[in-house]
């Protein structure tokens, strides 16, 4: 009986892929979980930023863009970061 007819090493063998698998799955989670804390950071800082140009009087046109441009930013950041949450609860 060979090296490669051995059931104890098969067992073996499916054992370390199945670990190998699990470990993989985990990185993929642990990459989604950083992706969505970055997402949320950056939608935080952006809607502090609008809070702060939506604070000062007297705005010019440009800020008022400027702000008309970070509400979207801030919602589309809103929603990848649920995308994320839901494919991570797919899994």
């Amino acid at each position: 009986m060979g090296k490669k007819d051995d059931p104890k090493l098969m067992q073996e063998w499916f054992k370390l892929v199945q670990e190998k698998n699990a470990l993989v799955r985990y990185e993929s989670e642990l990459m989604i979980f950083a992706r969505e804390l970055e997402l949320e950071d950056r939608q935080s800082r952006l809607q502090q930023e609008l809070r702060e140009r939506m604070a000062i009087e007297g705005k010019k046109a440009a800020e008022f863009l400027a702000g008309g441009l970070i509400l979207p930013l801030a919602l589309y950041l809103y929603r990848v970061s649920g995308f994320l949450c839901r494919s991570l609860k797919d899994r």
